[in-house]
């Protein structure tokens, strides 16, 4: 009775979860039934939570943003899933090298043996020519055989080399397609903290500066409210690629959350990172905004930034921080502006209540 139960359960929620889709106008993709079935049974409470703020704001589940929910709050079982079936693909190479050496160890010590009896036979008899001549011809044959076994083992061996490092290229690009935000094509949340760690244990390392800037969308809400969400996510996609061909090679651009970017910016002093953040600042501002098939000017995007600089062996939580507080004195200094950590320690802003917007 158990199992009937656990059925009608299943069936249950798929029944709502499908419901909920149809409601929303949100195709019954794989992805995004596994994103609303996990969302009707609560299997994965942050992906609900998600949901009920997507829902309590009236903002439309688009293909995008049903996509970006599953990777970032479904993406990390969909990639152990892909490691575990890596692992049982390399256990079962591994496995089929193990039985061709256990091979190769039972044919050696025969090959022992034969060259034992050999000596045997040469040691212990009068030996003539034909006799001689039997001896040397099981040696070869015995030889022979052993090559032919190397040779087999050798192939093996490449063969399975070969698996495992395709099999080593199918995780490392699962693990990235799982830090990708879908709607943007830069990093996401968790590629964010990734580098963020990895850029951390090279300065403590190599020494040097490692700054960050933190930067957001002005307004967007109210663009968001007045021209629609498609339009929305071209601003974001928009100021994304703006970002990413403005800094270089080694620095990393992610979207932090929302309408909000994260730039690492490691080998960079202070004062180079805030000139290259107003740089970027004027850059995207500098930008028109045009709807497509009405040539209607929908004007400018700007950006508010604030910036840090990492403080060698303080917690990486407080680098963040300083340059989310910097942000929002950017925020409330009028906007479309960069202001960094120095100013705010400095006194210039007073400390006030987060009003972003």
């Amino acid at each position: 009775m158990e199992g009937t139960g656990d059925f009608d359960r299943a069936r249950h929620f798929a029944e709502q979860a499908l419901a909920a889709m149809t409601s929303r106008g949100i195709a019954p993709t794989p992805h995004n039934s596994s994103v609303w079935y996990a969302h009707i049974s609560v299997a994965q409470p942050d992906l609900s939570r998600a949901i009920d703020i997507l829902d309590s704001n009236r903002i439309e589940f688009t293909p995008e943003r049903n996509l970006d929910l599953y990777e970032k709050l479904l993406g990390a079982s969909k990639e152990a899933e892909q490691i575990r079936e890596a692992g049982d693909r390399i256990s079962a190479a591994a496995g089929a090298v193990l039985a061709v050496l256990q091979k190769a160890g039972a044919g050696t010590q025969k090959y022992g043996e034969v060259l034992g009896q050999a000596t045997e036979r040469i040691e212990a008899e009068p030996i003539d020519a034909d006799r001689l001549q039997i001896v040397v011809e099981a040696i070869l044959d015995e030889t022979r055989r052993m090559v032919a076994q190397n040779q087999e083992i050798v192939g093996r061996l490449a063969q399975s080399s070969q698996e495992i490092e395709g099999l080593h290229k199918q995780i490392e690009s699962a693990r990235r397609e799982t830090m990708i935000d879908a709607l943007t094509g830069v990093g996401n949340r968790r590629m964010f903290d990734m580098r963020l760690r990895e850029c951390l244990q090279r300065t403590l390392e190599e020494g040097g500066d490692l700054c960050l800037l933190m930067a957001d969308i002005d307004h967007f809400k109210k663009f968001n409210d007045t021209f629609g969400h498609q339009l929305g996510d071209l601003v974001l996609r928009l100021v994304a690629k703006a970002l990413t061909e403005g800094v270089k090679g080694r620095d990393v651009v992610c979207r932090y959350g929302g309408e909000e970017f994260g730039i690492l910016l490691p080998r960079t002093r202070l004062e180079d990172a805030v000139k290259l953040a107003d740089d970027l600042r004027a850059s995207i501002g500098a930008r028109r905004i045009i709807r497509r098939g009405e040539a209607r000017d929908l004007g400018h995007v700007t950006l508010s930034m604030g910036v840090s600089r990492y403080h060698p062996g303080e917690p990486s939580a407080h680098f963040v921080q300083r340059a989310d507080a910097a942000l929002y004195a950017a925020k409330r200094r009028g906007r479309n502006r960069v202001v960094s950590e120095a100013e705010v320690e400095a006194g210039e802003f007073l400390p006030a209540g987060r009003t972003k917007a």
